[in-house]
């Protein structure tokens, strides 16, 4: 009897963020062996990741039925928003696509194939955390404006010219 093996069609994806395009995002492309893509965007992260331009790449793939596993270097680049990361965790979990973080270690399904709640708990604090940085970034941003402005030398944002 000739028996077919089984082929499995769905795709392992690398997701990687950065904020502007003079980053540096090599620090988070190390061990990209055995990815169907990897995919980078440089954007906010502050912009929910289905709207992103990879990033929406990845929604049509979870749309389809394509994606098996999304892996990423660290939570944040799922998003700034507590929301927003939340969202996207409990939105792929319920579709039964792993995510994997590495750094922390998290994933969303355990050894036994159920949610794990332990990793839960993690990505709440770690969504929380990442969304209070934002915001003390923002809040000394405004901080140092005022200081400038106050002394007359506040010029606002440096356009760069195309």
């Amino acid at each position: 009897m000739n028996v077919s093996p089984i082929i499995n069609s769905k795709k392992r994806a690398y997701y990687t963020r950065i904020s502007t395009v003079g980053q540096n995002d090599e620090r988070q492309l190390q061990n990209l062996d055995g990815y169907d893509y990897i995919l980078k965007d440089k954007c906010s992260g502050l912009i929910p990741i289905w709207e992103r331009p990879n990033g929406s790449r990845i929604k049509k793939l979870v749309d389809a039925g394509d994606l098996e596993l999304l892996e990423v270097h660290s939570i944040d680049r799922l998003g700034r928003s507590t929301l927003d990361v939340l969202s996207v965790w409990k939105q792929l979990t319920e579709l039964g696509i792993t995510i994997i973080c590495r750094n922390p270690s998290l994933k969303n399904f355990d050894e036994q194939g159920k949610p794990d709640k332990v990793s839960e708990m993690i990505l709440t604090i770690l969504a929380t955390m990442s969304t209070f940085e934002k915001q003390l970034i923002r809040d000394r941003q405004m901080e140092g404006i005022a200081i400038r402005k106050a002394k007359g030398l506040y010029t606002g944002r440096q356009v760069t010219p195309i």
